[in-house]
């Protein structure tokens, strides 16, 4: 039982190299003879993984033979709370579909949200990447299957330790959710990972090479050594923001207007299984990461995992982490917050970018612990804990999944930065994300759907970041052909 660490990301040094990387990657993935996408060290995720039900959760979609998919119809609504300026009522007819033949499954879900004057939501549909909202994924494979690519929504996507790309969603905006690409290959000996945050624009973009160069040993610990090396871009990092009588500016998407700048990220990762059996294996990893023209930083940490001797398989896996960082280095750059703080760090009241504030970040050292334990196909629970010099630099992120029933299921993702003590975990403020959601079959093909979302939306009066807590309860009828 080798928990192979989820193997890394590299990107190209320019935007050409990185398009043709990701290219190089699709086409490797579908001719490769062995291919596995990595399940993360780091809790073992895989890029399926997300803090909302794929569409499929409720139609009860199964491989099998060729018809007609079953469709989804129904309505609800969703109440937006945003922090300090107002609430939005909005009224949602929502269609969905999902599909799974072959190696190949999809799911699709179009939501139409209507303002109190039912006119169909501006903000919805203000910006290109806005019209791939219904791919909520189109994957071919699975981990430990030959290939394993997908397109939609990223949510909670690591890749290898997540020491560079952790825990990100391409989501976290309200109004401008983006559509992403992850691939991955694994050829006995060797393997690669691409992936890139908006297949609109390509700005964010991460790949990882990795060899097992020991392969061919029938030593346990020679055979699963690994080396890795590892890129990460963003071609359109903000800069600085654009003012007029110090007011920030908004272009036509009511988007911050900031120079361009590349952060470009590059790391090598070694790792060493000392221990495996049946039943626990034992696993030291070492990351080193460099942000070009900025610092570096060490990651050194150890994977323990157990699988629990019970009628049914559990998965115990822990993992604890020390980091020592120079200056200007800041570890995880690409996280769950990616989307929101490279505009506003390191909290939204912040006049400069997370760019900018390379330039400030201090050295530090501490350490990250996680626990996961899961029942597959019944219970997940995880959580991690990021303890940093300095303050207000701890994080925490709570994951929770229960799928033992098939008429209930129950998902919730918490992520907790800029913590500073015990009494900022239990406050709810512009450092807090949360997803909630609940599947309950009422009779038959009806489902009612209940969820909470704690996300950012801009407000452009006073042209900042605000949290927005969104309601959303719903319900859906099944049509199966």
């Amino acid at each position: 039982m080798h928990r192979s660490s989820p193997r890394t990301r590299t990107s190209g040094v320019g935007r050409p190299a990185a398009l043709a990387l990701l290219a190089a990657t699709l086409v490797g993935g579908l001719l490769a003879p062995s291919i596995a996408f990595a399940q993360a060290a780091n809790g073992g995720r895989s890029i399926a993984r997300m803090s909302k039900f794929e569409p499929s959760a409720s139609l009860g979609v199964t491989e099998g033979e060729i018809k007609l998919p079953p469709i989804g119809l129904g309505g609800g609504v969703d109440t937006l709370d945003k922090d300090g300026t107002g609430s939005e009522t909005l009224f949602v007819l929502s269609m969905k579909t999902a599909f799974k033949f072959w190696r190949l499954k999809a799911g699709l879900q179009l939501d139409l949200r209507f303002d109190e004057d039912l006119e169909i939501r501006e903000r919805d549909f203000d910006e290109r990447s806005d019209y791939l909202r219904f791919i909520d994924y189109v994957e071919f494979g699975e981990p430990g299957q030959f290939a394993h690519l997908r397109v939609g929504r990223l949510r909670d996507f690591s890749v290898g330790h997540g020491t560079i790309v952790g825990h990100y969603y391409s989501d976290t905006d309200y109004d401008s959710p983006l559509t992403g690409f992850a691939a991955g290959f694994h050829a006995d000996w060797i393997g690669v990972e691409a992936m890139t945050n908006d297949i609109t624009r390509f700005n964010f973009n991460a790949a990882r090479i990795y060899v097992e160069p020991f392969n061919w040993s029938e030593n346990t610990f020679l055979e699963h050594i690994t080396i890795g090396g590892s890129v990460a871009v963003d071609f359109r990092a903000p800069g600085k923001l654009r003012t007029l009588a110090g007011i920030p500016q908004l272009d036509d998407e009511v988007n911050f207007r900031t120079s361009n700048e590349r952060v470009l990220i590059y790391g090598a990762d070694l790792e060493l299984p000392i221990l495996e059996t049946p039943i626990w294996d034992f696993t030291p990893y070492v990351d080193y990461n460099w942000i070009q023209d900025h610092g570096s930083g060490g990651h050194f940490g150890a994977i323990f995992g157990l699988t629990l001797p019970f009628a049914f398989e559990a998965d115990l896996t822990a993992r604890l982490e020390y980091r020592a960082f120079q200056s200007e280095y800041i570890g995880t750059y690409f996280d769950a917050f990616y989307e929101i703080e490279r505009f506003r760090y390191p909290d939204l009241a912040s006049a400069t970018t997370k760019e900018q504030f390379l330039d400030e970040q201090g050295s530090a050292q501490g350490y990250m612990a996680e626990l996961r334990f899961t029942i597959p196909e019944m219970f997940e629970i995880a959580g991690s804990w990021e303890d940093m010099d300095g303050q207000r630099n701890d994080r925490l992120d709570l994951f929770a999944q229960f799928t033992a029933f098939e008429w209930l299921k129950i998902r919730a993702h918490y992520h907790k930065r800029n913590v500073g003590g015990y009494e900022d975990i239990a406050s709810f403020d512009d450092q807090t994300f949360l997803s909630a959601q609940v599947l309950v079959r009422i009779w038959s093909g009806l489902w009612a759907d209940v969820g909470f979302d704690r996300t950012w939306i801009m407000d452009d009066g006073d042209r900042r970041f605000v949290p927005v807590d969104a309601w959303s309860l719903g319900a859906m009828w099944v049509i199966s052909f």
